[in-house]
C-alpha cells in the first residue's frame, strides 16, 4: 500500500517554534512545486501501489470475457454519495462564515474587554447619611486587552489555514464523485449498445 500524499500546499508548523508571548502569525502560503509521481502505469495487478518483488517478472494480464458495467448501480452509487456530502458542504459553508464573522470583528478575543464593579461614595457615610446607594462603574480591562490584541493576529492565520484543509478536504470527495461519474460516461461512449436511452443528437458513428 502506498504512502499517503502530503499535501504540497501548506506550510508545515515549525515543531521548533516558541508559543505563548513569542508566537508569530503564519507565513502566507507559497505556490506548489508540482513533481510527476508515475511516469509509466503500473503493472495491472489488482493493487494499487503494489509493485512485483525484485527479480519477478510483471504479471500480464490475460484474454478475457467483456467486463460488464452496470451502469445503474453506478448513478445509485453517485447519488448515494452525492446526498451524503451535501450535509459536508453545508457545515463547511457555515463553518467559513463563522470564522469570517470572527475574522471581521475587532472584539471577539476581547480586545475591548471592560470590567464593572459596584461602587458606593463614601463621602455619604462620612457626612452622616448612611452608606451610599452601590452604583455600576465600569472600566477597561487593560490586561485582557492587551492580551486579545497580541492574540488576534496570531490564531487568524491559523483559522484560515484550518478552514482551508477542511475545503481541500470536501473537494476531494466531490473530485471522487466526478472521475465516478466521468467512468461512467466513458464507458457509455465506448459502448453505445449498453442499455441506455434514446438521446438527440445521437453520438458519432466513429
Amino acid at each position: 500500500m502506498v504512502e499517503p500524499l502530503k499535501s504540497p500546499l501548506y506550510k508545515e508548523p515549525d515543531p521548533n517554534a516558541s508559543g505563548g508571548d513569542d508566537a508569530t502569525p503564519a507565513a502566507p502560503m507559497a505556490d506548489p512545486t508540482l513533481a510527476m509521481l508515475w511516469t509509466t502505469p503500473p503493472v495491472i495487478i489488482g493493487q494499487a501501489g503494489t509493485a512485483p518483488a525484485p527479480g519477478q517478472a510483471p504479471v500480464t494480464p490475460v484474454a478475457h470475457a467483456p467486463l460488464s458495467v452496470n451502469l445503474a448501480t453506478i448513478l445509485s452509487t453517485e447519488q448515494t454519495l452525492l446526498n451524503s456530502t451535501k450535509p459536508l458542504v453545508d457545515g463547511y459553508n457555515n463553518l467559513n462564515a463563522r470564522v469570517k464573522g470572527v475574522l471581521a470583528s475587532s472584539s471577539f478575543w476581547g480586545q475591548e474587554a471592560t470590567s464593572t464593579v459596584m461602587w458606593s461614595d463614601p463621602a455619604a457615610i462620612a457626612g452622616g447619611a448612611g452608606p451610599g446607594p452601590l452604583r455600576p462603574q465600569t472600566s477597561y480591562d487593560k490586561p485582557v486587552q492587551e492580551a486579545a490584541h497580541k492574540f488576534a493576529p496570531i490564531i487568524g492565520p491559523e483559522m484560515t489555514r484550518a478552514l482551508r484543509q477542511v475545503a481541500d478536504t470536501v473537494e476531494l470527495v466531490g473530485g471522487y464523485i466526478g472521475r465516478l461519474n466521468l467512468a461512467a460516461q466513458a464507458y457509455a461512449s465506448a459502448d453505445w449498445n449498453s442499455i441506455l436511452p434514446d438521446v438527440t443528437p445521437a453520438p458519432k458513428s466513429d
